[in-house]
């Protein structure tokens, strides 16, 4: 994915937008892109965070990676990709999230505590940690 490779190499931090209500997903937004941001995280405990990840990946989508992140299941990772998330952050290391955001074309960042899993995770596809 073009966008994703050009964004980590042009700012590799990501913006976390906690607890963010969907009508203010894009003013938000477009205040991060301006100051640099290309990645953009909406925690799935967040208010209609669906909602939030589809306004932003409909008006910022074309050069920003926006996703979700406290993804805690496989069936979760198919609702982000389907508002169209490409970003699914876990806070551990469920090889079966992993293999269906990758399957989905979504980028993967597990988080991992021991060096068994940061190999385990970059052995099943994860694109960061």
């Amino acid at each position: 994915m073009k966008v994703w490779n050009d964004a980590i190499a042009d700012n590799p931090l990501i913006a976390i937008l906690r607890g963010l209500a969907a009508e203010a997903a894009i003013d938000v937004t477009g205040v991060l892109v301006e100051a640099g941001f290309r990645i953009i995280e909406v925690p799935l405990n967040s208010p209609n965070p669906l909602v939030s990840i589809s306004k932003i990946a409909d008006r910022f989508g074309d050069r920003i990676v926006v996703g979700a992140g406290t993804v805690l299941s496989a069936d979760k990772v198919e609702a982000v990709v389907d508002a169209g998330g490409k970003l699914i952050v876990a806070p551990n290391m469920k090889p079966e999230i992993g293999e269906r955001a990758i399957k989905l074309g979504g980028k993967w960042c597990p988080g991992v505590f021991s060096p068994t899993e940061a190999f385990d995770a970059l052995d099943h596809g994860a694109s960061v940690l």
